[in-house]
């Protein structure tokens, strides 16, 4: 009798593991609806635009801006419309400045070794993000500009250069701003580099904000 009910208890034993384990089996995790923050980062940097695909439309679409004239370039700036991570040249929108000279004057100072060219003409912004091209009229232009084959240094060639000077090793959190101007003296296209946290990086992980400018002809740095 006492073997019947030890082989009862055995057998009772064994269904009860079996039944746990397809309880068991049959959870499953709780799925999140909110995405990671490497998803959303993934997601936001496919919607960047690249600089170089920018500059290509930036000339392709200056010889049909003004057919048969020598085009120059007056500035270029970069812009982000959320706060996600946006690094090696890459960015929310682009826009530049391009221009025709009617005239161009060299303008010396009392020091021979610096000349300034002057350009009086017209011009037009060029912007770009991911939804297309914008061609924005700016009826005059008077200042500096330079030949398009005078930028040298791409942006995220210059974010490289920046981050060496500051001897900082990004992590993916931050926000990098391009923006090229004009030196006045030999025209000398420099970009200013500013580096910002996105949201990944309001803990501070991407450090404090800063800004270094490189010469777009030549990769140094300007004081």
């Amino acid at each position: 009798m006492s073997k019947k009910i030890f082989i009862s208890l055995l057998a009772l034993i064994a269904l009860s593991l079996v039944v746990f384990k397809l309880k068991y089996s049959n959870k499953q995790a709780p799925t999140s609806s909110k995405p990671s923050s490497t998803s959303q980062s993934n997601n936001s940097s496919s919607k960047l635009v690249a600089f170089d695909d920018f500059w290509d439309k930036v000339k392709s679409q200056s010889q049909q801006i003004f057919p048969q004239q020598t085009v120059y370039l007056a500035g270029i700036k970069s812009d982000f419309a959320i706060k996600q991570p946006q690094a090696d040249g890459k960015a929310d929108s682009w826009k530049a400045h391009i221009v025709v000279c009617d005239d161009i004057k060299d303008v010396r100072d009392n020091d021979a070794d610096k000349v300034e060219k002057i350009c009086h003409g017209k011009a037009k912004y060029l912007t770009m993000n991911r939804k297309g091209v914008k061609i924005e009229d700016d009826l005059s232009y008077y200042g500096h500009v330079i030949k398009f084959e005078d930028l040298k240094i791409t942006p995220q060639k210059a974010m490289s250069l920046a981050n060496q000077a500051k001897n900082y090793q990004p992590n993916g959190k931050e926000i990098y701003l391009y923006n090229l101007v004009i030196g006045r003296w030999h025209n000398t296209p420099i970009w200013e580099i500013t580096k910002k946290c996105s949201v990944l990086g309001e803990d501070n992980s991407c450090g404090p904000n800063w800004v270094v400018k490189v010469n777009a002809l030549t990769g140094d740095l300007v004081e």
